[in-house]
């Protein structure tokens, strides 16, 4: 614990963005958020098992999905592709820092 007041503590912190709690379809439960153009992804990884060094979550970014046209020209995609969050492996030795 160190000696700096709720203040001190406060102003060391900066607020990236905040997240929402969304249910898929198939009652996956998951946070999201933008930062930027850049989208949030919060997810439990569910192939952490108990005591192990494996994260609890796994962040995840993505870019965001252009807002779709009112008249979409013929050829382009008219649907924006909601899919299903997938569970994601994250080993931390795979991480580059």
């Amino acid at each position: 614990m160190t000696d700096e007041t709720p203040e001190e503590r406060q102003s060391t912190t900066i607020p990236l963005t905040g997240l929402w709690k969304n249910t898929s379809k198939g009652g996956t439960v998951y946070y999201s958020g933008s930062i930027g153009l850049a989208k949030v992804l919060l997810f439990e990884n569910r192939q952490r098992e108990e005591g192990s060094s494996q994260p609890h979550f796994n962040l995840v970014l993505g870019t965001k999905a252009k807002a779709k046209e009112e008249n979409p020209k013929p050829g382009q995609n008219e649907s924006v592709s909601q899919a299903e969050p997938q569970a994601v492996e994250a080993n931390p030795a795979d991480v580059p820092f």
